[in-house]
């Protein structure tokens, strides 16, 4: 019975295909106030190890994610990505990559300190803002 196990899972070994990122283009989203410098080393490295195609857009950060997110569609659609592109979003731009994911298929989606729930500092923003106003005045 083992005998037979292991020629079945020596069978199957040898048809299963390969998992492999070969060639599969993936896009590195930089984060809030940061640029496409903050990944190019990693996606270099990253390019060279695991044999991808890595392209590192620089986004307006400052622009709301749909806004982002229209912008990299619109690139997307004009090179002619794939529907499976891997998108890595560190911060901002793991939100930019789900915005983008409505807009398209895409083969994943890798996000590195994302606030999917929302930053506490947004949530604030308009409270600390009054209080900065309210100080200046006296």
């Amino acid at each position: 019975m083992a005998r037979h196990c292991v020629l079945l899972l020596a069978l199957l070994a040898a048809t299963a295909m390969p998992a492999a990122a070969q060639d599969r283009l993936t896009v590195f989203l930089h984060g809030f106030n940061s640029t496409a410098d903050t990944w190019s080393h990693t996606a270099s490295r990253l390019g060279l190890r695991l044999q991808i195609v890595q392209y590192v857009p620089q986004l307006p950060w400052h622009l709301p994610y749909d806004t982002q997110a229209a912008h990299l569609n619109n690139e997307a659609n004009a090179a002619g990505a794939p529907a499976n592109t891997i998108v890595v979003g560190h911060s901002n731009g793991g939100l930019v990559a789900r915005q983008l994911s409505t807009k398209r298929a895409l083969g994943g989606i890798v996000t590195l300190g994302s606030p999917h729930r929302g930053a506490p500092l947004a949530a604030n923003v308009q409270h600390v803002a009054q209080r900065y106003l309210w100080m200046g005045d006296k």
